[in-house]
């Protein structure tokens, strides 16, 4: 071959080189939008909820289930999400999961009792579940390990941020001015945009070629309804007797053993239990659980607190989280360069650190009753979220073969949002149990306000306490899985 030959061959090679990349860049564009679009999601039911509420008469159990509703059923279906985008066109079931995403909102919008609502929540939950494992297993197997699936992680966290930012100020917005139902309308037409574009940027993926076995929905099934049942057990444990209490926590854990028998024999699994041989996965997902645990649980509070105490509209509402959100966003521009610097470990620990702090400071920080003495606490939210999730997310695939890189990332997604549905529980139990009996004796506006602090405190202290157990379940269970040559392939 001459030189002349050779040279021609090598800048083609280049010029693909360059196509290839521009168009993975690209597709990171459109599943960005759609974290940005559940990241919304999650803020925006916060703020919409105190009005909601009073427009559907909804009592503080029932509202915090149409919070859980979409929690539950996104953990619930995450696995078979993960399963189905390993065994089929990953790009085909991101857009199908976005397209139910849309619907539901749409149904959610137009819901006109609190059972139709819930169900659209739970419809966006199904929905949410198989987008967000297919667009993470298209991140990781179309970027290679090292500095640049970094640099995706990053930017994908901070479109998360972002929409989380937005979502809070776009909901309160629209609250405001045109009503809640507007709230779940604009997440139609952001998902009509997303659906439009990723047949035209995102590639298709190959799948594992194992399509012919049956997919596993008994254990789907049994799983979402032992977290349904669980999750409702808790929320309602102050308003039941003992006894009713204890029978439906029994029955939930006789569906999850169930889901453990029906995963340890039947032949294509939504989780094979020998994933959990990887350290890393397995203590990554623990992590997991405290994150989305202790972070919903300070919206849920945090959104009562300022609409009912501090008298603010949804709008004024949403600016609050502003601050938290843009700081976020920096801190997912530091996460990787962090990461190759001091190790995934110990930058999930920081984030961790951080987020507990954060949450501490506003429980202790309550009674002083302004904006500003909650700024500083959300500033170290924000840059807490925005460290955790990456080594999060790369700690829990690290181990894993390309084939199982959508059941790895469904994986920690799950519980994510198991942790959101149990961590919100937990905290509306504890709130309730804490602030009746002072507020129904008294009838003065300060009285009640300091009775109903007396309830969000302890709930928010039991978050910090969530997000700390996580920094020390990232600090001793993720040891020996970030060496040197491993930080390197993350």
């Amino acid at each position: 071959m001459s030189s002349t030959e050779s040279f021609s061959l090598s800048t083609k090679e280049a010029q693909q080189g360059a196509r290839d990349s521009r168009r993975r860049w690209a597709s990171l564009i459109v599943l960005c939008a759609a974290l940005f679009l559940e990241a919304m999601n999650l803020s925006g039911i916060n703020v919409q909820l105190p009005v909601m509420s009073q427009s559907l008469h909804l009592s503080t159990a029932t509202a915090q289930f149409v919070v859980s509703a979409y929690l539950v059923t996104y953990a619930g279906f995450l696995l078979l999400g993960g399963r189905i985008a390993d065994r089929f066109d990953r790009r085909l079931v991101f857009i199908g999961g976005v397209a139910l995403f849309g619907f539901a909102s749409l149904a959610g919008g137009l819901a006109l009792e609190p059972t139709l609502l819930i169900v659209a929540r739970a419809l966006q939950g199904i929905g949410a579940a198989f987008t967000a494992p297919a667009a993470l297993s298209i991140i990781t197997t179309t970027f290679d390990q090292g500095p640049e699936r970094n640099k995706a992680l990053g930017i994908y966290s901070g479109m998360g941020a972002s929409g989380f930012a937005l979502g809070a100020v776009a909901s309160g917005v629209l609250t405001s001015v045109l009503g809640w139902r507007w709230g779940f309308f604009e997440y139609v037409i952001i998902a009509a945009l997303v659906i439009l574009l990723a047949p035209i940027l995102v590639a298709k993926s190959p799948n594992s070629g194992v399509t012919t076995r049956k997919l596993d929905f008994p254990g789907t099934i049994a799983i979402t309804a032992g977290l349904l049942l669980l999750v409702y057990t808790v929320g309602e444990a102050n308003e039941v007797a003992v006894s009713q209490t204890l029978g439906d926590m029994a029955l939930a854990l006789i569906l999850l053993v169930i889901f453990l028998v029906i995963e340890a024999y039947v032949r294509m699994p939504i989780l094979p239990l020998g994933i959990f041989r990887s350290r890393a996965l397995a203590f990554a997902n623990l992590v997991a659980l405290t994150f989305l645990a202790a972070f919903t649980s300070l919206l849920f509070i945090a959104t009562l607190y300022l609409q009912n105490i501090l008298g603010y509209s949804p709008f004024q509402t949403g600016l609050v989280f502003v601050p938290m959100g843009i700081v976020a966003i920096i801190g997912s521009n530091l996460a990787p360069q962090l990461m190759n610097r001091l190790g995934a470990k110990l930058t999930l620990v920081l984030g961790m650190l951080l987020l507990a702090a954060g949450i501490a400071l506003t429980a202790l920080t309550l009674t002083e009753g302004t904006f500003w003495n909650i700024l500083f606490p959300s500033l170290l939210i924000g840059i807490g979220l925005s460290l955790a999730f990456p080594p999060m997310t790369s700690a829990a695939v690290v181990d894993i073969q390309a084939a199982d890189q959508g059941l790895a990332s469904g994986l920690i997604t799950t519980s994510q949002q198991l942790g959101g549905a149990l961590g919100l529980a937990l905290v509306t139990a504890v709130d309730a149990a804490c602030t009746p009996k002072i507020a129904a004796t008294h009838s003065t506006a300060a009285v009640i306000n300091q009775a109903l602090i007396s309830g969000f405190q302890p709930a928010l202290l039991l978050a910090a306490i969530m997000a700390f157990l996580g920094m020390l379940l990232a600090l001793v269970g993720i040891k020996g899985h970030f060496s040197r040559k491993q930080r390197q392939r993350i």
